[in-house]
């Protein structure tokens, strides 16, 4: 996985297709139990905006992008800090979602349904997620 690539995503450069191919293999499983993340860093910082997320609900929404595609940009988001945030309340909840996006299983399960709650939260500032949308609410994977 490579941030250079994600970036390229979020300026509109690449298609959620190639982002999608980028992303497989950066879990490596370990050989007793979890999985490490294999990536390469941003080169450069750069700026961080809803719309990118935005662009992200849309390829999950759409079926573009796969929980796990989502899970591992979530991952790279919260691992680098070439990424920056907007100051204030915007910039808190882009890291929030990020932060929710790399640990669904213990937030929120990285379905259509929750990817189009965050993209309304994303646009509006207004949270509409709820307990059924939580990883243990008894729900399966996307």
């Amino acid at each position: 996985m490579h941030a250079e690539t994600l970036r390229s995503f979020f300026e509109g450069q690449i298609s959620s297709s190639a982002l999608a191919e980028d992303l497989r293999g950066a879990w490596e499983p370990l050989r007793r139990s979890g999985k490490r993340f294999i990536w390469n860093d941003l080169s450069t910082e750069f700026p961080v905006t809803p719309d990118h997320l935005v662009r992200v609900c849309d390829a999950a929404i759409s079926g573009a992008l796969s929980a796990d595609d989502v899970q591992v940009i979530g991952s790279c988001l919260v691992a680098s800090l070439n990424w920056t945030w907007p100051e204030g309340e915007v910039g808190e909840r882009l890291v929030t979602i990020a932060h929710a996006w790399d640990t669904p299983e213990i937030n929120y399960e990285l379905t259509p349904r929750s990817m189009g709650k965050f993209r309304h939260w994303l646009l509006t500032g207004e949270k509409t997620l709820t307990r059924e949308d939580l990883w243990q609410s008894g729900g399966s994977p996307a």
